[in-house]
């Protein structure tokens, strides 16, 4: 008999967070779920934490040789064997209650392949500075709701919604077996086709599906980590693109040339790339000029609002493309844009809400919102465990 959930961790240089991420997995009470961690040839002792754990769940997996990101996931999802299954970064954690409620949901809907949870966040040590002092945030909502899953693909295609809030296989993201199987078949026995492999399996969700389920209940912590390993009590930087690009062979999927080679890049970029990774499953017609020339003014703008010139010349250079002057008028503009875009954004959806719930039609109630006041509240991405157990039962209480 298959294992119900599928818990696959792939891992390389990160042994401080990862204790964590299979330790929230142990901790889960349900008997029929596996947790199959790839450790990917770490140069820190990685696969003794992986050794130090007793439990008959637990497989660990070891390449032949260092892999890219994407081969990683794909051994991983070919050792899987459970009905549903979903990817967790090593310095993100499952919640206690993830097997639970995903039962709960399969028997309430019972035609969903395809889950997307909403994010809850939990920043590590070393992330204050971009992040602020808050350690963890997250909020508990009644009610689940069917998505249009083309619809909600074009959204991301122009720009107005992150392929994050697709069910991706990752962050809080699950997908039935028979779901990866469909995408298995369709591309000779491959699933990953893109080296930014969460962003394919969202694409890969919306294409295979013609609807999703999004509910209301977190079911995995997105641990931000600031780039940098703990050892010893010390941050020491850790070299992504090393680490990273470094482990490509000669046979290994590379950046989709048609957009350089994203050393600098923005989330539609990366949305867009696996996209047009994808064919023939997906059309090259979206690859035109007018298409990459809105994707790399859209970047231009985030860039220059975090004052990153050198990402704005980069891309310039790899697509082809003239550098948009910058003067007075247009630094005076951006802000009136933005400033305008943010308030008119929030109105329409504080409305929308309003409207929606004032007829009866809002599919989503808080039960409990919670961001933590002091990063001396919550030490570890586990701390938070007993107050998201008192929330899921105050959630079961009101859902009777």
């Amino acid at each position: 008999m298959n294992p119900f959930l599928s818990i696959l961790i792939p891992t390389r240089n990160r042994a401080a967070y990862l204790k964590y991420a299979i330790q929230s997995a142990v901790n889960l009470r349900a008997q029929d779920i596996e947790i199959v961690v790839s450790e990917n040839h770490s140069s820190d002792n990685s696969l003794e934490v992986c050794s130090s754990f007793d439990d008959a769940r637990l497989r660990i997996i070891r390449p032949s040789s260092p892999l890219p990101m994407h081969e990683n996931w794909e051994l991983l999802l070919q050792e899987a064997r459970g009905d549903w299954i979903t990817f967790v970064g090593d310095d993100d954690a499952v919640m206690p209650h993830c097997v639970d409620h995903l039962r709960y949901i399969c028997g309430k809907h019972p035609q969903a392949e395809a889950i997307l949870s909403p994010k809850a966040y939990y920043f590590w040590d070393g992330c204050q500075e971009v992040y602020g002092a808050a350690t963890a945030s997250f909020s508990f909502k009644t009610g689940e709701q069917w998505r249009d899953s083309k619809k909600q693909l074009n959204r991301c295609l122009k720009g107005k919604e992150d392929y994050r809030n697709l069910p991706q296989m990752y962050s809080g993201g699950f997908q039935r077996r028979t779901l990866v199987n469909r995408v298995l078949r369709a591309q000779n026995g491959l699933y990953f086709r893109s080296v930014t492999p969460d962003a394919y399996s969202a694409l890969m969700a919306a294409i295979f599906t013609y609807r999703y389920l999004e509910i209301g209940i977190p079911m995995v912590w997105g641990g931000t980590s600031p780039h940098r390993e703990l050892k010893s009590g010390q941050l020491s930087h850790k070299d992504r693109k090393a680490d990273f690009w470094g482990l490509h062979s000669e046979d290994s999927l590379t950046i989709n040339r048609n957009l350089g080679n994203l050393e600098y890049f923005t989330i539609p970029l990366v949305f867009f790339e696996a996209y047009i990774s994808a064919f023939p499953l997906t059309p090259y017609s979206e690859l035109s000029i007018e298409k990459v020339r809105s994707l790399y003014l859209d970047a231009v703008r985030k860039f220059r609002k975090n004052g990153n010139e050198e990402a704005i010349s980069k891309l310039a250079y790899d697509l082809g493309f003239v550098i948009p002057s910058r003067n007075l008028f247009h630094y005076i503009l951006d802000i009136l844009n933005s400033l305008v875009t943010g308030w008119a954004t929030r109105v329409f959806f504080h409305a929308k809400g309003y409207l929606l719930k004032l007829i009866g039609k809002e599919p989503f109630t808080p039960v409990i919102n919670y961001r933590s006041e002091s990063r001396q509240a919550h030490p570890n991405i586990l701390a938070c465990d007993s107050l998201l157990s008192e929330s899921y039962a105050k959630w079961l209480k009101k859902n009777g």
